[in-house]
């Protein structure tokens, strides 16, 4: 993997999985799919899921655009969700960190190229 920055920056095999955490706003769909396109592969959202918001977030008093995101984008749903009325935002300092579990060869809806998406921890 390279940057546009720096074309031999870091270089890590192709099945190596890449996640960002971010606020789950369009703040935060902004920087993941700014990354999403520097990095020039597939990014995996960390702790920005539909549900965090759903459950832990705020409707909040000003609304503003989320990133525009192709379908084929990491941040996809949660952009389209962002962009509908009622939306809950969550600023990730609100969050425990935790680190994404990744599971290599199964195959599922929350899939790409055989990798699962990280799920959510038991206690979110």
């Amino acid at each position: 993997m390279s940057t546009m920055a720096d074309p031999g920056f870091y270089t890590a095999p192709k099945n190596t999985p890449f996640y960002h955490w971010s606020d789950i706003d369009p703040d935060g769909t902004w920087i993941f799919h700014t990354i999403e396109r520097s990095v020039g592969s597939f990014v995996r959202p960390h702790l920005m899921s539909l549900e965090i918001a759903e459950r832990l977030g705020k409707v909040p008093a000003a609304k503003s655009a989320p990133a525009r995101c192709p379908a084929g984008s990491g941040i996809y749903e949660l952009s389209q969700y962002l962009a509908a009325e009622g939306a809950k935002t969550l600023e990730q300092e609100e969050l425990d960190p935790v680190l994404p579990q990744v599971l290599f060869g199964s195959v599922n809806s929350s899939t790409r190229e055989g990798r699962t998406m990280p799920q959510l921890p038991p206690q979110l």
